[in-house]
């Protein structure tokens, strides 16, 4: 797959998926569309698999998302998660931000893949 960043807005995360099977998300994600904003994401992802790729890592670092969006990043995780690829997920969290590592971990106990939590 090519590489394709997405740009930061005030309401969207600055997203960039590298061709090398490298998926970074970082700042909020709370805008009223998800779907039409993670529907790019959604495809590149899918083409990723099909490439008949062995692995993928995923890199959160959020400082808010809302439900919306936690649903199409749960969407994408599935989707991987369905797939023959070996994941690694690094779920990045303010050490003092226990509410986003639990919403982390709330994602994780619905896949069958393991999160490597990082407090900074």
């Amino acid at each position: 797959m090519n590489r394709m960043e997405i740009d930061s807005t005030t309401t969207s995360p600055q997203v960039a998926l590298l061709a090398e099977g490298k998926v970074i998300f970082s700042g909020k994600s709370m805008m009223e569309n998800a779907i039409e904003f993670y529907d790019r994401i959604h495809e590149w992802v899918d083409g990723y698999i099909n490439e008949g790729n062995e692995q993928i890592e995923l890199e959160f670092d959020f400082v808010y998302f809302n439900s919306t969006s936690a649903k199409q990043i749960l969407k994408m995780l599935m989707t991987l998660d369905d797939s023959s690829l070996k994941c690694k997920v690094n779920w990045k969290h303010p050490e003092d931000h226990d509410i986003l590592k639990f919403r982390g971990a709330e994602l994780e106990s619905m896949l069958n893949m393991e999160f490597n939590y990082v407090p900074y």
